[in-house]
């Protein structure tokens, strides 16, 4: 796997990725090496599996090499580069209160999304996304959509599940990639009204490496994913493999499309104050939880399923190639 950019990511695991840096003028000689690299990457593979909708080379040279060499390919589509804030407005009272934060504005756009899912449909791209995301796939588009939703290698996780007694203070960790668009705000306000009431430790995990962020999630009694955009992510489904209850905003038409046994606590910005005194004032409850969501992971989440269905995705793509 390759990954091209212009700095690592601390939210990446780059075991078995080259990371390949973008030159920031093609002109030079390292810029044309690059160029050439892309284009022996294309030319070796078999598939070609694009993550994210954003483009590795100028003036179309990505997509005009790809057309040239002709190889089956499939875009999946992540989060932001994709979301539509108006198909959002529509259900998440939430989201509709954030966005008028200037700090969220510029993150997500109509516009922005209508013009990456063309660009990928016209560059013969079949595109995938997980559950969460089908909702922002525009209706001329859908025909082709593949849903496949995130995964992890579980057996790299080894569970430790919350202790059943209040012999020491829960520790309580939210670790955010963004702080305004996952709701830290509002979860730093909750936590601060609860210190005053009731014993617990707080870990706020933000940017530190991958490894270190999964040990001090390891630690924890409570997992806070994200309040903001109605949805649970990979830093959830990793929490949950560790064994962890976790607190997320999971709007509920969405939540009628995951599996009846998830088992994620919702909470609102307004809700959690509520939401995380009830679980921290219960040992008991906290280790079914983290019993139920390492269950969840197991049956829904093994990347071992997610490995046959990327199969049966990319024979999807080789057909449309031969269409």
């Amino acid at each position: 796997m390759f990954e091209f950019g212009y700095e690592r990511s601390r939210l990446v695991d780059y075991g078995g990725v080259e990371w390949v840096q973008l030159p920031a003028n093609y002109r030079t000689l390292r810029g044309i090496r690059v160029i050439a690299q892309f284009a022996r990457i294309i030319a070796w593979a078999d598939v070609v599996h694009w993550y994210f909708a954003s483009r590795i080379l100028p003036r179309d040279l990505d997509f005009r090499i790809l057309r040239a060499v002709d190889r089956p390919r499939v875009v999946e589509w992540m989060g932001s580069d994709i979301r539509r804030p108006s198909v959002e407005l529509a259900d998440n009272p939430v989201f509709a209160r954030a966005i008028d934060d200037p700090t969220l504005a510029h993150m997500w756009s109509d516009e922005r999304s209508s013009e990456f899912q063309r660009q990928f449909h016209e560059a013969g791209f079949v595109p995938a996304c997980a559950t969460g995301m089908v909702q922002y796939v525009r209706d001329e588009y859908r025909g082709d959509l593949c849903v496949v939703d995130r995964a992890l290698p579980i057996m790299d996780y080894e569970p430790s599940y919350p202790r059943a007694d209040q012999s020491t203070p829960p520790l309580v960790v939210h670790a955010p990639s963004r702080l305004v668009s996952k709701g830290t705000p509002a979860v730093l306000g909750a936590i601060e009204r609860l210190q005053g009431q009731l014993r617990f430790d707080v870990d706020l995990v933000h940017g530190v490496p991958r490894a270190e962020a999964v040990r001090r999630m390891q630690r924890c009694d409570i997992f806070i994913d994200q309040l903001i955009v109605g949805d649970f992510g990979m830093a959830a489904l990793e929490a949950m493999a560790l064994g962890k209850p976790v607190i997320a905003y999971v709007k509920r038409t969405l939540r009628e499309r995951y599996p009846a046994d998830l088992p994620v606590v919702d909470a609102t910005p307004e809700s959690l104050e509520s939401v995380l005194r009830s679980l921290l004032a219960d040992p008991a409850k906290r280790a079914e939880l983290g019993a139920l969501g390492r269950r969840f992971v197991e049956r829904h989440a093994d990347a071992r399923a997610r490995v046959e269905r990327l199969n049966q995705i990319y024979e999807a793509a080789r057909m449309h190639v031969h269409e």
